[in-house]
């Protein structure tokens, strides 16, 4: 599987997707969301349901619409305040605040932390200086000192499993943003089945994965040298951003480094704008099936210079 190196390489979004999961009829219809991306910022022309092809592990797909989705969006910020994420909370505080102004009202954000268990602080909302005043509180930003104490062992996949659930009633275009070290040491669920209850449920998972540079990667508890938090997010349809080790300073007094500021910046617009496809399957699905969506047109300088990023699995009926 070939994940986007979101730190690497500069990618300017054309149009991005909504989560997968829309379903109706006798469960043949699919709503899935879309985003487009190309290296050289140019957007793809003429797009509709011939633009694409797309097929599952149980045969080809029927392409019905294709439609730009301008939808409020919610967003739950899901906080790491385990132990091991001690000493990166930096990253909380400004990384939390620069998403409060790129994803404006009326979108709707809430924010809860979690170390052995979850906790919802406030739940999504278009009132940002409430949230503005939750991580202040919590962080330390402009006050004294922080009200939050780094310890406890990690349930990351309970946490982004139950994150989703903390959303309320699914609503197409639901995110979950993570900033973590993408370490677990708890969890009753495994990112597989985390994974998969986000597919289930339509919501797409966002990250900003951090590992402490002082660390050695083979010594560390819980080491995952494959990124599995950026595969999970990459597999429902979200993006991952996962600064180098030796990069890994945090933003300060909200100034943003360049290169988190374009990886960012990414993140917020697939969040924000994508493609509502709506596609029929060729059979019903009784379990988790994998999805590929492509373009139909054979120019291959086309297919080398557009991205498409979507959820990759379709997930039975509920």
């Amino acid at each position: 599987m070939n994940l986007p190196r979101v730190a690497a390489i500069s990618l300017a979004v054309i149009a991005s997707v909504a989560p997968a999961g829309g379903q109706s009829g006798n469960c043949l219809e699919r709503i899935i969301p879309l985003s487009i991306v190309s290296k050289d910022g140019s957007p793809l022309p003429n797009i509709g349901p011939s633009t694409f092809t797309g097929s599952t592990q149980g045969g080809a797909v029927k392409i019905n619409s294709v439609i730009l989705d301008l939808q409020p969006r919610r967003v739950l910020l899901l906080l790491d305040v385990s132990g091991s994420f001690d000493r990166m909370s930096d990253w909380h505080t400004d990384t939390a605040l620069d998403l409060l102004d790129h994803i404006p009202p009326p979108n709707e954000v809430g924010v809860a932390i979690f170390s052995e268990s979850i906790k919802l602080l406030a739940p999504p909302t278009t009132d940002r200086a409430q949230i503005r005043e939750q991580i202040d509180s919590m962080f330390g930003h402009t006050s004294t000192r922080s009200t939050v104490k780094f310890k406890g062992r990690t349930s990351l996949w309970d946490s982004i499993r139950d994150g989703a659930k903390l959303l309320g009633s699914q609503r197409f275009g639901d995110v979950v943003f993570v900033i973590s070290d993408g370490k677990d040491s708890k969890s009753k669920a495994n990112a597989a089945e985390a994974t998969s209850s986000l597919l289930a449920q339509g919501v797409r998972l966002f990250a900003v994965q951090v590992t402490d540079p002082r660390l050695d990667p083979e010594r560390m508890v819980g080491f995952d040298p494959d990124n599995i938090l950026a595969k999970s997010a990459y597999q429902t349809g979200g993006l991952a951003v996962v600064p180098e080790r030796w990069n890994s300073s945090p933003p300060e007094n909200g100034k943003i480094p360049v290169w988190l500021r374009r990886d960012l910046d990414l993140q917020y617009r697939q969040i924000l704008y994508f493609y509502r496809i709506d596609l029929t399957l060729g059979q019903a699905v009784k379990k988790q099936k994998g999805l590929k969506l492509s373009l139909a047109d054979s120019d291959k300088s086309a297919r080398t210079n557009f991205e498409l990023n979507y959820p990759k699995f379709i997930s039975p009926c509920n």
